[in-house]
């Protein structure tokens, strides 16, 4: 494992990538299958979910200068309930996303 992120990351050598993206999980199906979340509710936040955070890490060990990104393609299903009835477009989703970061 650790020889393919060296092949994928490190500069000048292998593919030397410049750029990662990673999914923010929502415990939605979505791009390749549902992503943990790194909030079941409003009150939980548990970043070590998934692969996406140990991910990250691993690169940017490999490239510190490496730039990242991320994408939600959801969001989990407490974004949008009684507490929070306005949805995605809604200041819980917003605070959900600043919490990723």
């Amino acid at each position: 494992r650790s020889e393919i992120l060296d092949l994928l990351f490190k500069p000048k050598y292998g593919a030397s990538l410049q750029m990662l993206k990673v999914e923010i999980g929502g415990d939605t199906q979505s791009t390749d299958g549902a992503e943990a979340s790194h909030m079941h509710s409003n009150d939980d936040l548990d970043c070590d979910r998934g692969y996406e955070f140990w991910l990250l890490r691993e690169a940017k060990k490999r490239n510190p200068s490496l730039l990242t990104s991320a994408l939600a393609w959801g969001a989990p299903g407490w974004i949008s309930d009684a507490v929070f009835p306005q949805g995605y477009y809604s200041q819980a989703n917003i605070q959900y996303h600043v919490k990723w970061l």
